[in-house]
């Protein structure tokens, strides 16, 4: 009894406790950001705001994506002194506008019919340069007072780019271009932090631009990479070459990156157990502008769009050939410049020439500075008619955007020959006159036949015979058949839960075969996507799980309902989290993910034993 009242009591102290605490709203933000990029502010609050948690808005700050909500509570007991704490925090996502000095979005809540505000405070917008500077200048500051770092409170925000710890990039080699010419763009995430996964990503689109992808990697790998004096490990996403396809201001979008960032370790309270404080962000880099210049005067007929530098030649396969015999001609264009967008040259063929469409050949890979090689326009002609004719000189013009000026370039004359052909009645001349002397009855026109034909009906009447009958009956007895089994697939069907359970554990096969090959191909990257895609399907069919509810916890919940063991659930999850993490982790050796394979498999088949 007396242990009843006590707890009684202790409850009813910490709710007085908590009634007549100030309330309050901190906020942590950093004092430097950079324009166009976006940064994070972290509101705190030592109640619960239930829904009546509201940000100011801000011109200059602009509010970006959803935010992040977390809550914490604990009681500690020291010397019969009872102490309760509860802090409610929602991160949020801001970009700014323009640089200047401008004030943080102010949080309110409002409790029993008071209002509570944070405190004012102001963040400086600066540019890239001034960010960079600001950056080195801090590092070079903290190795110089390394000694006195403990005399500053834990607490205060530090005096440092918003963004310099983790950063996303895009990185063009020019801002200003000709249409047609080629940029190098490169897309990149930077982090001096640790990166526990990489939820998911959006590359840029590159509207008004013609892409093509340089380098993707499969697999993404850190490396190290020097900014502004300031290590940092760089991730590879995409490097690309686009070509601007009209004049104007064209836009790159941002590059978003969502992942899971490690921001400090703090220690598990009573038990002492160290642990790693992780936030998910949303990286987002700035939009690039690009101004894209039009084609400057003095373009001629011969103009088609070529950007870079090249020559051009032209051969035939014949010099002589007969009439209605087929030759080809080909115009090879060689060098360096935007070969994927080359059309086929302006050439006046003679006109007693039949010519077809010509097939194109590529033969030029891309490069940093554009494409490099040749492009073939094969033409196949028929000539209809004997004599000597002229393909006259095939001239081109390109334009040079290094010298900014137009350039022509042009093939020799090329003769043909065209001698007598023979009449072989197989090809069909556009260009021949045929005369009535040429017609010959009884060899090109025949004369109709008369009189009694004798016309005889060679075949009996299939309607209405015998085999008339037993097809019809035997299309009836297939119809009923088919009936039959249709609605027996349905009723099946209809069942879709006890098709999935049924087929989960074959599904699964199939997915840890196709790992296999990724596995023996070497594609570390697919092959743990693919071994986590068997295990996720597995349960998701084998236990009537729908996919939102696919998460660890819920998972352990809903098999610990069915009375699984605990001990196959944890190394279910185990598996589970070593694909996660080796997707974003340095390779593993053979051996290891030999290992994770055989352990995938086991536990499925750990599952198919148990009676369900």
């Amino acid at each position: 009894m007396k242990r009843i009242f006590a707890v009684i009591f202790l409850n009813i102290f910490l709710i007085i406790s908590a009634l007549a605490q100030d309330i309050s709203i901190s906020v942590s933000a950093p004092k430097v950001a950079v324009e166009g990029e976006l940064f994070h502010v972290r509101y705190s609050i030592n109640t619960d705001p239930g829904n009546q948690f509201s940000i100011e808005t801000c011109e200059e700050i602009q509010a970006s994506g959803r935010p992040q909500t977390g809550s914490s509570s604990s009681i500690s007991i020291v010397n019969g002194n009872i102490t309760k704490n509860y802090t409610y925090t929602e991160t949020r996502q801001f970009r700014a506008t323009k640089k200047g000095t401008f004030p943080i979005p102010i949080a309110s809540v409002k409790i029993d019919g008071k209002t509570y505000r944070s405190k004012a405070q102001t963040i400086e917008v600066v540019d890239n340069q001034t960010a960079a500077n600001a950056a080195q200048q801090t590092q070079q500051q903290r190795q110089q007072n390394n000694n006195y770092s403990n005399q500053y409170s834990q607490d205060e925000p530090k005096a440092e780019t918003a963004s310099n710890d983790v950063f996303a990039r895009v990185f063009v080699n020019k801002s200003t271009a000709y249409i047609g010419e080629p940029i190098l763009a490169t897309i990149k995430l930077y982090t001096n932090k640790d990166i526990t996964g990489i939820n998911d990503h959006s590359l840029p689109d590159f509207n008004g631009f013609f892409k093509r992808v340089l380098e993707q990697p499969q697999k993404l790998e850190y490396k190290e990479e020097n900014i502004n004096g300031q290590q940092y490990y760089s991730i590879l996403f995409q490097r690309v070459v686009i070509y601007p396809q009209k004049d104007g201001k064209l836009t790159i979008t941002p590059f978003k990156v969502d992942c899971n960032v490690v921001t400090g370790y703090t220690s598990g309270g009573f038990w002492g157990f160290t642990q790693r404080k992780i936030d998910r962000r949303v990286i987002e880099s700035k939009p690039i502008a690009i101004t894209v210049k039009p084609f400057p005067a003095g373009k001629s007929a011969n103009f088609t769009g070529a950007v870079g530098n090249f020559s051009i030649v032209a051969k035939t396969d014949v010099e002589t050939i007969p009439a209605n015999e087929a030759f080809s001609l080909k115009v090879t264009i060689k060098g360096e410049g935007n070969f994927s967008l080359l059309t086929k040259p302006n050439i006046t063929f003679p006109q007693d020439f039949e010519v077809y469409d010509p097939k194109i050949t590529d033969n030029f890979s891309i490069s940093t500075t554009g494409d490099k090689g040749s492009k073939t326009f094969e033409y196949v002609i028929l000539p209809r008619r004997e004599g000597n004719f002229t393909i006259p000189a095939i001239e081109m013009q390109y334009f040079n955007a290094e010298t900014k000026s137009y350039k022509t370039i042009s093939t020799d004359e090329i003769q043909i020959t065209v001698t007598k052909g023979t009449n072989n009645g197989g090809v069909v001349s556009n260009y021949t006159q045929t005369t009535k002397e040429d017609v010959q009855f009884g060899n090109d026109i025949h004369f109709i036949k008369t009189g009694d034909l004798n016309l005889q009906d060679n075949k009996p009447f299939f309607f209405r015979s015998t085999a008339y009958w037993v097809v019809n009956l035997l299309i009836a007895l297939g119809m009923i058949g088919f009936i039959l089994v249709r609605r027996k697939q349905i009723e099946l069907r209809s069942d879709v839960s006890g098709m999935k359970m049924r087929g989960a554990n074959k599904e699964s096969k199939k997915r840890l075969k196709t790992a296999r090959k990724y596995l023996e191909s070497n594609e570390d990257a697919l092959y743990y996507e693919e071994v986590a895609k068997a295990l996720w399907g597995y349960v998701a069919d084998k236990f009537t799980i729908e996919q939102v509810d696919l998460t660890t916890d819920k998972i352990k919940e809903r098999l610990l309902e069915r009375n699984i063991d605990e001990s196959l659930i944890d190394k279910l999850i185990q598996v589970l989290q070593r694909c996660e993490f080796a997707r974003f982790a340095p390779a593993a050796d053979v051996k290891g993910k030999e290992d994770l394979f055989a352990e995938a498999g086991n536990v499925i088949q750990e599952f198919e034993q148990k009676k369900m």
